[in-house]
């Protein structure tokens, strides 16, 4: 579960010029604070430490250093709407709090390094610096309104598998690092889960969202469960307009789950015979997708290539702009540093493109060559500077850098008999 927490009952506010501690007073200043601590789900407290944050916009550029006051757990002031971008230099570190006593722990950025952001005028706005720490996930949330949240939970590798003879569909647990021919940490399989064609799955919290083609639903279970379980809740029923459920992701508190000709989107929390809280219709829709930055790709079969929409879109909107694929089809999505990577199921490929890119596809790199080992890529993840890709025709999931490009080949290798795989497709890292 994450917790975002800002640490003390009051906010340590640092006064300047033009700003105050008791609200926006310029209705032409937006605010921001930045949280330097928080808790996770297991009680354990984080600390972000000798860190120098750079907060740069056309109006104004301060520096932050956290250890000008080693005591605080809050940075906050005011600033003129516009543009910004915020910069964590090198030299910072983590550490885990226990009692009176700090330990650092390994850490890495995964975020924009810079990242930017919009300030409106009388309002908070919302910006992400992202760690990995050891297994846990740490973020620094709010916009110009940061804190610091952290996911106690394993960083794990789940595969959705639809099965055949003599395999059965699953969805399998496996450590993130895993390679080579492992079985999987725990497994949900069997009649009691409901599982007919389970082709996506999300990891959020401590829950594993997974969306059933063939059963036309949204299954959700305990993301340590194991064997023959039911799930906890389902989003079935006529109301939903689930006629078949494909690629699934969550964005913004929503779920995004692709049907037929279209896009359904539910609350993270929503269950049994529910409408969706909005609709999208696009036709010949492939079944994959990605939202990212208020935007959500969508890959379609005729003509072959990519749709970009608001996040916000619904029922017969057309899309902002749309990517051409000439010589492929695109299978699975996803999104990461301001860049768009397609599988190419046709093409035995990973295709990068600019994520604003339109029209006819032209690629900044391509990942394929006998040493990629890629024939089927079907869907992707991303976690920090790694991609993850399901490869069906050989029954494996492939890991590449995340900046790899040519014929390269994975850093990692999973599959073989005890990884049960059949017919891996979906896949998440949370």
């Amino acid at each position: 579960m994450t917790l975002r927490a800002t640490l003390g009952a009051a906010w340590l506010c640092l006064v300047v010029a033009g700003g105050g501690c008791d609200g926006v007073r310029d209705p032409s200043l937006g605010s921001f604070s930045l949280g330097l601590a928080g808790q996770g789900a297991t009680g354990v407290t984080y600390r972000l430490r000798d860190a120098t944050i750079t907060v740069a916009g056309a109006a104004s550029t301060r520096d932050w250093h956290t250890e000008d006051d080693p005591d605080q757990t809050v940075l906050s002031d005011e600033v003129a709407a516009g543009d910004y971008s915020v910069q964590l230099h090198d030299g910072w570190r983590i550490e885990r709090l226990n009692g009176t006593a700090a330990t650092s722990v390994a850490a890495r950025l995964v975020s924009d390094n810079p990242a930017a952001f919009s300030v409106v005028a009388s309002r908070r706005t919302s910006v992400v610096l992202r760690f990995r720490v050891d297994g846990d996930t740490v973020a620094m949330d709010g916009g110009y309104d940061l804190t610091i949240s952290v996911d106690d939970l394993p960083h794990v590798l789940v595969i959705s598998d639809p099965g055949s003879t003599p395999g059965f569909p699953s969805v399998a647990t496996f450590a993130a690092d895993d390679a080579g021919d492992v079985a999987p940490l725990r497994a949900i399989s069997g009649p009691s889960t409901g599982l007919g064609d389970p082709l996506g799955v999300v990891g959020v919290g401590d829950e594993l969202i997974v969306s059933d083609a063939v059963a036309g639903d949204i299954k959700v279970f305990p993301r340590g469960a194991s064997g023959d379980v039911a799930p906890t809740r389902t989003i079935a029923g006529a109301s939903t307009t689930l006629t078949g459920a494909f690629g699934i992701t969550v964005s913004g508190g929503e779920i995004y789950a692709v049907r037929h000709n279209g896009l359904a989107v539910f609350p993270l929390g929503a269950r049994g015979n529910v409408a969706p809280a909005r609709s999208l219709d696009v036709l010949h829709l492939g079944g994959h997708l990605a939202v990212d930055h208020g935007e959500i790709f969508l890959d379609t079969q005729d003509p072959e290539g990519v749709v970009v929409y608001p996040a916000a879109a619904s029922g017969a909107s057309s899309p902002a702009r749309s990517l051409t694929f000439m010589d492929g089809c695109p299978s699975g999505l996803a999104v990461a540093g301001g860049e768009l990577y397609i599988a190419d199921l046709c093409g035995g490929r990973i295709v990068v493109v600019p994520q604003t890119a339109a029209g006819a596809i032209d690629p900044v790199r391509v990942i394929a060559g006998p040493s990629t080992r890629l024939g089927q890529p079907v869907e992707l993840a991303i976690s920090g500077d790694e991609l993850y890709v399901t490869e069906t025709s050989a029954r494996l999931v492939l890991v590449f850098p995340l900046h790899a490009d040519g014929d390269v080949a994975p850093i990692r290798v999973l599959g073989g008999n005890h990884t049960g795989f059949v017919f891996p497709f979906g896949i998440a890292v949370p």
